[in-house]
């Protein structure tokens, strides 16, 4: 309660901001308090989804688990786009690519997550910098180039440096959103929470506490 009092005292004296669109997945942890992005069921999501402002672009983050074949996927992002998602978000490399590539066939709209995937965090060592070696970078870049040509209409990079965030975006025909991908991405995304001081333990270098 002593944070919602703060953080709406705040407002009444900031400018007021338009939102255009909003990631569901900040609302997995921030607000739902799951420790994790990977624990969360579809029906979770369809929930946040009724409870979500319908005048916003929405983007569903496909739970971990609900994408694991093509056919599941399908199925799933059909869940959520009737649900009022207007785009379906999926974490992974070029292993996704045939299931970016089945349901844009299908006509669903997906966003292709990169770099440092939340849901698969602790198999990258945790949530640290990704691509800092040239190894590394050149197999995000051809991820980033095989996912847009499967059909991604977005690409969201996370955590990466930000040569890698600018040459992502300048080699992609489709807008590259960056979350702590450099200032040279076509969008920025941070966490709601983060931006207000509401969340707990060490936080990103790139985010910036605007209560403080």
């Amino acid at each position: 309660t002593r944070y919602r009092r703060e953080w709406m005292a705040q407002l009444r004296r900031r400018e007021n901001r338009i939102v255009d669109s909003t990631i569901l997945a900040s609302l997995q942890n921030g607000t739902a308090f799951f420790a994790s992005t990977s624990l969360f069921a579809i029906a979770g999501v369809l929930t946040l989804l009724q409870a979500t402002d319908t005048a916003l672009s929405i983007f569903a983050d496909m739970p971990f688990g609900a994408a694991n074949a093509p056919d599941q996927a399908a199925t799933n992002a059909a869940r959520l786009m009737q649900a009022g998602a207007n785009v379906v978000k999926i974490e992974g490399g070029a292993w996704v690519a045939g299931t970016v590539r089945h349901l844009a066939e299908r006509g669903m709209p997906v966003c292709a997550h990169l770099g440092l995937t939340p849901q698969t965090a602790d198999m990258l060592g945790g949530y640290r910098l990704q691509g800092r070696d040239e190894a590394a970078a050149a197999r995000i870049r051809e991820e980033a180039r095989l996912l847009e040509a499967a059909g991604a209409r977005l690409l969201l990079l996370e955590c990466v440096p930000d040569a890698l965030g600018r040459a992502v975006s300048e080699a992609a025909k489709v807008p590259v959103i960056g979350i702590g991908a450099g200032p040279a991405t076509d969008a920025q995304v941070l966490v709601l929470h983060d931006m207000l001081g509401l969340g707990e333990g060490r936080k990103a270098r790139f985010v910036k506490d605007y209560l403080a």
